[in-house]
């Protein structure tokens, strides 16, 4: 049986926060605050993402040039390109240098009627550009109480998964 090693991860979505400049400001003080370099320690034990809103993509490429800390987004369309007023292409987020991308987020879930078939196409895409897809996963609170919240994460993984 093959051993699978998997690495930890550790990121940040920013949500709707964070214009370019206070991009650049939260870049200056995270690489401070964990001395973040090209060399640094925690490089070895994590892989380091931050998701920032589109628009700071590219002020967060170089905010955090030359070191460990990944760029990501915070969502993608499941398709490569088209008449879809608003949204981002995977094509478009590996331009930007994004290695993440969140799906299934419980807002997107539920203000934006998402669902797990939707967010399996969005993880397809995803891989074929590159992109590692950061899978969020959850139950309501209605779920965890009637005992049924195994099930419904093992559903969700099914199907976000299937291909």
């Amino acid at each position: 049986m093959a051993v699978v090693q998997r690495r930890l991860m550790a990121g940040t979505g920013w949500k709707m926060n964070n214009d370019a400049a206070g991009t650049a400001r939260y870049g200056a003080a995270i690489r401070a605050g964990l001395g973040i370099g090209p060399e640094a320690a925690v490089a070895a034990l994590l892989d380091l993402f931050v998701l920032p809103p589109f628009t700071s993509l590219h002020a967060a490429q170089a905010a955090f040039r030359g070191t460990p800390v990944a760029i990501g987004a915070q969502n993608v369309h499941w398709d490569e390109s088209g008449a879809w007023t608003g949204e981002i292409s995977a094509p478009m987020l590996a331009e930007a240098g994004c290695r993440y991308v969140a799906l299934a987020h419980s807002e997107r879930l539920t203000h934006f009627s998402e669902s797990y078939p939707l967010v399996r196409l969005k993880v397809n895409v995803a891989l074929r550009h590159g992109i590692t897809p950061v899978l969020c996963l959850g139950e309501t609170a209605d779920e965890r109480e009637a005992g049924q919240a195994d099930a419904v994460l093992a559903t969700q993984v099914r199907t976000a998964l299937a291909d």
